[in-house]
């Protein structure tokens, strides 16, 4: 379903919409929506201590959540309402209808969104500085709501200033979690192009019609060199990188000459993912999970990682003491990270087969903090969660207790902003592509495509940092310039909304990644090339120059 984008909205300043005024709707102890009952804090005391995890004493929800005095519990609702939400709105996305949404309602938990957002949102002072007029945005869409009364709308009008505003600045880590937004998420499209440009690329076209203007300056949107492996032969290349939003490659025109661009296949047109599964099923050898394990060839192991969240950290955690003898002393490593939408990334726990101490675990990132941040952060722990069954880990009681640091932060009368700049010292341009690396670990061969986002993205950049590391595929979904998501939940309409608190620099020189991702070495472009057999012969032709003295 395809958002309402008005007009005014999609003018860089939105000075048009400034004159529009904003309807007051102060926080009340006495309003109901705005309360959380000793019945359901007990409960979600409760359903933590049944996860082996001791809640502090006043407990982790507070009666008023979302209203002064702002402490590092402000937010923080039960667990369970995280499910509901997201149960409500799944089951309206499986049976493809709008999720309705009480436009009074919603004007109601505008002034809560806006200060979660100027609090601890890390894409408010980016678009700002390119002349995102946010006061003039909230003022618009309290009058557009304000204009439907008490009805209910459908998510795609309720949300469309929203929607509007991701035109302008892609940020996948941010926004309702609503049927609308799990359709219509922007990311990274890649496009094999015909022939290797001479100079820099100005235009794309679409097969829409549409001409989008390319920047020589911005490192994303120009042609990058890759070599494309065809089955049986690598061979240099190159390939365009665009957000979803064009639509599909069709042409770019690159030092005044038009080149053909051809799409990379995807395993989710349409709505079947049924490629994917059955690749993973034949490397998986009918072993069936989250996290798999499996000898595909003589000395080259396969891990399939379908996702980071709590369940499935758990999953590899109960299965690293089943794995054989061999795993970790494979010739060649096949690290499958296709469709993995990010969660926590569980790099420590791949011990066996990556120094883990050699890498530089965060990129250059910038913070955005506030006394609201630690609720926001732990809410995300408990999205991560929900699909956690007892008994757990103590991985997983270490994980949330990280979650949870911060809590106990005392009330601020004026919860101040402050930014907090991490500096990296290894970027993803020092990765390159070595066609005969020889040496005494496992060398990794990472699967990555367009639907590897958020943490499956930092895992990818975190493995490209070793010597010999091939990443593989088509660019990476492109949710990595903003980062480190934090969850709210809205009071009055009970909605989900995730903000990113961080905004990172992956590359080290500043180019555009929300709806770009992260560059491939070997580029797979067809639905042959990712076939069990191509993937397997290409594992086998990056470890053949290896000489049998190097393991």
């Amino acid at each position: 379903m395809k958002p309402t984008l008005l007009p005014c909205l999609l003018s860089f300043t939105v000075l048009a919409c400034a004159s529009a005024a904003v309807h007051a709707h102060p926080s009340s102890t006495a309003d109901i929506s705005m309360t959380v009952s000793a019945k359901d804090r007990t409960a979600a005391d409760a359903w933590w201590k049944h996860l082996g995890i001791t809640p502090p004493k006043s407990g982790f929800v507070l009666e008023h959540p979302w209203s002064k005095p702002w402490s590092g519990r402000s937010l923080v609702v039960p667990a369970a309402w995280f499910g509901q939400a997201y149960d409500r709105a799944w089951q309206h996305t499986k049976s493809h209808t709008p999720l309705p949404v009480n436009a009074a309602a919603l004007r109601a938990d505008l002034p809560v969104l806006r200060m979660a957002l100027e609090k601890n949102y890390s894409g408010w002072e980016p678009a700002a500085k390119r002349g995102w007029n946010w006061d003039g945005w909230f003022k618009h869409w309290d009058a557009m709501l304000a204009g439907y009364g008490d009805k209910t709308i459908p998510d795609d009008k309720a949300f469309a200033p929203w929607f509007a505003y991701e035109q302008f600045q892609i940020d996948g880590h941010s926004g309702p979690e609503v049927p609308t937004r799990f359709g219509q998420n922007i990311h990274s499209r890649s496009a094999l192009l015909a022939s290797r440009p001479r100079g820099s690329c100005t235009r794309l076209e679409t097969t829409n019609g549409k001409w989008h203007a390319l920047d020589p300056k911005d490192s994303a949107q120009q042609p990058h060199a890759v070599e494309q492996w065809n089955g049986e032969a690598l061979q240099p290349a190159a390939y365009v990188v665009y957000p979803s939003s064009f639509g599909i490659a069709k042409g770019a025109v690159c030092a005044g000459q038009t080149i053909a661009a051809t799409p990379f296949w995807s395993p989710y047109s349409g709505s079947s993912r049924q490629p994917l599964a059955q690749s993973v099923a034949a490397f998986s050898g009918g072993k069936k999970g989250l996290v798999v394990y499996n000898t595909v060839a003589p000395g080259i192991g396969y891990l399939r990682l379908a996702a980071f969240s709590d369940a499935g950290d758990e999953a590899l955690t109960k299965l690293l003491p089943t794995l054989p003898a061999s795993a970790g002393r494979e010739k060649l490593l096949i690290v499958d990270l296709r469709g993995n939408d990010g969660g926590n990334a569980p790099l420590g726990q791949l011990s066996r087969w990556i120094p883990v101490k050699q890498i530089d675990g965060q990129p250059t990132q910038i913070g955005k903090r506030s006394c609201l941040y630690p609720g926001l952060w732990f809410n995300l722990g408990q999205v991560l969660a929900l699909g956690v069954k007892s008994p757990v880990t103590a991985n997983f009681r270490r994980i949330m207790t990280a979650y949870a640091s911060g809590l106990d932060a005392p009330p601020s009368a004026s919860c101040p902003v402050n930014f907090d700049t991490t500096q990296s010292k290894w970027h993803y341009t020092k990765h390159h592509f070595v066609r005969d690396w020889q040496g005494k670990r496992p060398r990794l061969l990472v699967l990555v495509d367009n639907r590897c986002g958020s943490d499956c993205e930092y895992m990818a950049w975190m493995l490209a940092q070793l010597p010999g590391t091939v990443i593989a595929g088509g660019n990476t979904f492109g949710l990595i310039g903003f980062t480190q998501p934090g969850f709210l939940l809205l009071p009055h309409t009970r909605i989900a909304f995730q903000l990113a608190t961080s905004r990172t620099d992956d590359y080290g020189d500043g180019r555009s990644e929300n709806g770009y991702g992260l560059d491939v070495d070997v580029a797979l472009p067809t639905q042959a090339d990712w076939s069990t057999r191509s993937i397997l012969t290409l594992a086998e032709r990056l470890i053949a120059s290896a000489r049998p003295g190097d393991r």
